[in-house]
């Protein structure tokens, strides 16, 4: 868990901002009602607060809209980039068009979005395994 979020803050900031005070970050879990993403929540917590960073984590509730509604929020309060797990991995678009308006990094924990969405914003990013369809 420490490794994906480490590599997801090195893959969000530049060597500038990794040495600026009060870094922010909000994530948002498309549901707190799993598991795994328990367990990767409470350690992302646990590296944020050992790293000084300030971490909001919001529960999407497994609704995108209420997911997008966040990232707006998140947007509002300024900060310095955004780890989303989405709700609906092929439904990214808004996400990424509002970072991208906002000039803010966006690391994709988990659900990998479509190569096209992802290659479509030079500052966002997919940390998690990759996705195989087998037959």
């Amino acid at each position: 868990m420490r490794k994906y979020f480490l590599m997801a803050v090195l893959f969000l900031m530049s060597a500038e901002s990794l040495f600026a005070a009060d870094i922010k970050i909000g994530s948002c879990v498309y549901t707190f009602n799993d598991a795994y993403m328990t367990r990767y929540r409470n350690a992302m917590a646990a590296e944020a607060e050992k790293n000084g960073v300030i971490l909001t984590i919001l529960n999407s509730q497994n609704s995108q809209g209420t997911q997008n509604e966040q990232v707006d929020e998140f947007i509002a309060d300024g900060v310095d980039a955004l780890i989303i797990n989405p709700v609906d991995r092929t439904d990214v678009t808004e996400i990424i068009e509002k970072a991208k308006a906002a000039n803010i990094p966006v690391v994709f924990v988990n659900r990998e979005p479509p190569e096209a969405l992802l290659g479509s914003y030079e500052k966002t990013y997919y940390v998690g395994s990759i996705r195989r369809d087998y037959c």
